[in-house]
C-alpha cells in the first residue's frame, strides 16, 4: 500500500505541470459556470474588429517570419545577406499592420484614411520591396552593381511615388495603383520566379510553398486598390494573411529539406 502511495505520489511530483494545469482549469471552470461572466463589447471596434483582428494575425506572422529569417542567419555564421535581407525586410514589414491595429482602435495618429498618415506607415513598403530585391540580388549575381543600383532605383521611385502621390497630390489610390503595379508586383514576381526555379533544380517543395505564398502575397495586393472601400477589402486581407503562412512554412521547412538532400548525396 505505501508501495502503491508512493509510486502515485512520485508521479504527481514528476509531472506536477500538467496536474497544476488541470486544477487551475478545473478552478476556472467552477468560477465560469458560478457567475456566467460576460465581456463587455468595446464600441469603438463595433465596425473596425475585422480590420483589428486580421492586423494582429499579420503584425505575429511577419515578426515570426523577420525573426526566424534573422535566426537561421546567424545560425549560420552570419554569411548569408540574403537571409538578412529578407528577415530586416519582414521586420520592417510588421509596421505597417501595428499601424492597422492602431487604427482599428480609433487612434487619430493611425488613421490611414488622411494620406500623410498614411505615407508614415506604408512608405515601409518601399524598404520592404527594396530589401527583397536586395537579397534576391545577392543570389542571382556577384556583380555589385546590380545589388546597389537596382535597390537604390527602388528606393528612390518609391519615394517620389509616395512623395508626389500623397504629400502632394493627397490621392491614396492612385498612389497604390501606381506602386503596386510598377514596383511592388514586379519585385514579387522576380522573387516568385527564383523560388520556384530553385525548387524545381533542387526538387524541393519548400521553395515552392515560399513561391506560392508571394503568388497569393502579390494577389491580394493588386486587388487593395479595387476593394479596400468594402468589405471585399477583409477577404483580401485573409487571404494575404494565409500568403504569409505558406511564406513562414516554406522557409521553416527549407533548411531541413537541405539538410535532407545533404545525407542523400
Amino acid at each position: 500500500m505505501n508501495k502503491a502511495t508512493n509510486s502515485i505520489t512520485t508521479k504527481i511530483t514528476q509531472h506536477k505541470g500538467f496536474f497544476i494545469t488541470i486544477l487551475v482549469v478545473s478552478i476556472l471552470d467552477i468560477l465560469v459556470i458560478t457567475f456566467k461572466p460576460v465581456i463587455p463589447a468595446v464600441d469603438v471596434l463595433q465596425n473596425t474588429y475585422p480590420l483589428l483582428t486580421l492586423s494582429i494575425q499579420a503584425v505575429i506572422l511577419s515578426y515570426t517570419i523577420g525573426i526566424y529569417l534573422f535566426y537561421r542567419w546567424f545560425k549560420t555564421g552570419r554569411s548569408n545577406v540574403s537571409t538578412l535581407s529578407w528577415s530586416l525586410a519582414f521586420l520592417i514589414y510588421g509596421i505597417l499592420f501595428a499601424g492597422l491595429v492602431l487604427q482599428s482602435f480609433g487612434f487619430s495618429w493611425a488613421n490611414m484614411n488622411d494620406p500623410t498618415i498614411f505615407f508614415l506607415y506604408r512608405h515601409v513598403m518601399i524598404i520592404w520591396t527594396a530589401l527583397m530585391y536586395y537579397g534576391v540580388s545577392h543570389i542571382i549575381t556577384r556583380e555589385q552593381k546590380w545589388h546597389y543600383l537596382p535597390t537604390l532605383f527602388i528606393l528612390i521611385s518609391g519615394y517620389i511615388i509616395f512623395t508626389f502621390g500623397l504629400l502632394y497630390a493627397g490621392d491614396i489610390e492612385l498612389t497604390m495603383y501606381i506602386f503596386l503595379y510598377s514596383v511592388w508586383v514586379p519585385i514579387c514576381v522576380l522573387v516568385i520566379y527564383l523560388f520556384w526555379l530553385y525548387g524545381i533544380n533542387s526538387n524541393t517543395t519548400s521553395p515552392k510553398i515560399i513561391s506560392l505564398g508571394f503568388v497569393v502575397l502579390a494577389i491580394t495586393y493588386l486587388l487593395w486598390a479595387p476593394t479596400h472601400t468594402s468589405f471585399m477589402y477583409y477577404i483580401a486581407y485573409a487571404f494575404f494573411v494565409l500568403s504569409l503562412v505558406c511564406i513562414l512554412i516554406g522557409f521553416v521547412i527549407l533548411p531541413y529539406e537541405i539538410t535532407i538532400l545533404r545525407y542523400q548525396e
